[in-house]
């Protein structure tokens, strides 16, 4: 009689496939693959992975020599678990050979934290040209859409007499984007494109830290508007 278990994992974080966790909310997939590696069928097989609550003692099987059953689990990951290094999951398969002897397995799978979290960096660009040539047209800021690492952000944009021209939360550089129009609340016409010349930036948004914190940021700073 044999009985093997052979356990993997995958890891869906920020909608990529990866062999490590990074954020709160990613998912580690599991598979657990039970074979009978022996030349008797073994019974009563109960598979256990008590990490993602599987549990089969309430629907045991038989598997022919040579058979598997394969088994898929998930687990979504936690603050506690970013504040750990890994997470270490044990899976295991009992059952009973015909004589009624004990036969058992099992395997662990460690899935470790990331090193480093996978963010790119908030760069802003302080130019551009919204003359509607499709080239340079909205003002930009790097990786600010990336909601996983930066959660929220507001924008504010002041012309050189400290005039509110532009205000908007959840910045997206395309849709929700300064196009070089005023939109503040107290505005110039809406209708006119504003004057070239240099304004003023700040930027308000959120982090997401190593450990799963929320870490407030800021950014301010000139920004010069050609036509």
């Amino acid at each position: 009689a044999g009985l093997a278990v052979n356990k993997t994992a995958t890891v869906t974080s920020n909608n990529t496939q990866t062999d490590v966790y990074s954020f709160v909310g990613d998912v580690i997939n599991y598979t657990i693959n039970v074979i009978n590696t022996g030349n008797v069928t073994i019974n009563n097989i109960i598979v256990k992975d008590p990490l993602t609550g599987l549990d089969t003692t309430n629907q045991s099987f038989s598997l022919l020599p040579g058979e598997n059953k394969e088994f898929t689990q998930s687990l979504t990951v936690t603050l506690a678990d970013l504040n750990n290094e890994s997470i270490t999951n044990i899976a295991t398969a009992s059952g009973l050979t015909p004589n009624n002897n004990p036969v058992e397995a099992e395997d662990t799978v460690i899935v470790e934290r990331a090193g480093v979290l996978g963010c790119g960096t908030i760069e802003v660009h302080n130019a551009f040209t919204p003359n509607g040539d499709g080239t340079n047209d909205n003002f930009v800021i790097d990786n600010i859409t990336d909601t996983t690492c930066y959660p929220e952000n507001t924008v504010e944009i002041y012309n050189r007499w400290g005039i509110l021209v532009y205000e908007t939360k959840g910045y997206d550089n395309v849709n929700n984007a300064f196009k070089g129009y005023s939109e503040g609340r107290v505005t110039v016409d809406k209708s006119t494109g504003l004057p070239a010349g240099t304004y003023f930036y700040i930027l308000n948004y959120t982090a997401v830290g190593l450990q799963g914190e929320i870490i407030p940021k800021r950014e301010q700073g000139y920004l010069y508007l050609t036509r």
